[in-house]
């Protein structure tokens, strides 16, 4: 599937900033009211966010606040921000609830973690940790250099280490569109692995990233989702089922796409929602 022009001018334009913020070291930062830092950094805090030691290379800009980048009231939504390894890309998350499974959610082609923030609500009255990312190059997570900007496999993994770096006895990935080949082939290489993955509507495959081959090697519960009448998409959710035998396949009537399949009480959710309660214990 091909990669969308305007996503392919985010990288190229990007490209320049991102190699002078890896040459003068990436650091986790953000508002100081609203970032968990995941690592330990250097150098003092200042108003746009980290700096450098004294005399060193300028700071990076500041990452803004969920409200900021969301257009509006983000009650109880902590910002967080990730640092990949080993590439070293600041990603920009959104952490809501708390709860011995995390749930990490990965957004679509094009858009942010915000159109996950009405569900990860929902996870967190339900007693879960949900955790939205910004992919590389999206929202206003940092880009990355050319040779590694398609690994947005890295930025899922950022997030399950932050997830059990802080407790999270248990993950399940997420991903809706291209956030569901991200997840289906992250999962192939976190380890430990995580405890289930559910792919709404992803492509079977993507520049850098083959969810086919993936799913071959998984050993968790996987669940594809696509509506029957998201032709391409659905038709991709039947190669990954085939690929997978035992993963569950979820062929719904309709055409909506991604995160729509996700309203509150569509059969999408409850059966997501299923998925998360049965490996939650």
């Amino acid at each position: 599937m091909p990669v969308p022009r305007s996503l392919a001018r985010r990288f190229a334009t990007a490209f320049v900033a991102t190699a002078a913020l890896a040459s003068a070291g990436c650091r986790d930062e953000g508002p100081a009211a609203s970032t968990v830092r995941t690592d330990a950094v250097t150098g003092p805090v200042t108003a746009t966010g980290v700096g450098a030691p004294s005399g060193g290379p300028p700071a990076a800009p500041a990452i803004p606040s969920v409200a900021d980048e969301c257009g509006g009231p983000a009650p109880a939504v902590r910002r967080v921000v990730l640092r990949t390894r080993p590439d070293v890309v600041r990603i920009a998350a959104a952490q809501v609830g708390s709860g011995p499974t995390a749930v990490v959610l990965v957004h679509q082609t094009d858009t942010t973690l915000c159109e996950w923030l009405p569900y990860a609500r929902r996870l967190a009255a339900g007693g879960h940790r949900a955790i939205a990312i910004d992919l590389r190059a999206h929202g206003v997570s940092d880009a990355a250099p050319a040779r590694v900007m398609g690994r947005f496999d890295l930025d899922v993994a950022a997030a399950v280490r932050h997830a059990r770096g802080r407790g999270a006895r248990r993950v399940v990935l997420v991903g809706a569109s291209l956030g569901g080949t991200v997840v289906l082939t992250a999962a192939a290489g976190v380890r430990p692995p995580v405890d289930a993955v559910v792919s709404l509507s992803g492509p079977a495959r993507w520049p850098d990233l083959d969810a086919v081959r993936a799913v071959r090697g998984l050993r968790m519960p996987v669940l594809l989702v696509a509506g029957a009448d998201d032709v391409q998409f659905a038709r991709d959710a039947r190669a990954l089922a085939k690929a997978d035998p035992r993963a569950d396949l979820l062929m719904l009537p309709t055409f909506e796409h991604g995160v729509q399949l996700m309203e509150p009480g569509s059969p999408a959710e409850r059966r997501v929602n299923a998925l998360i309660a049965s490996v939650s214990g």
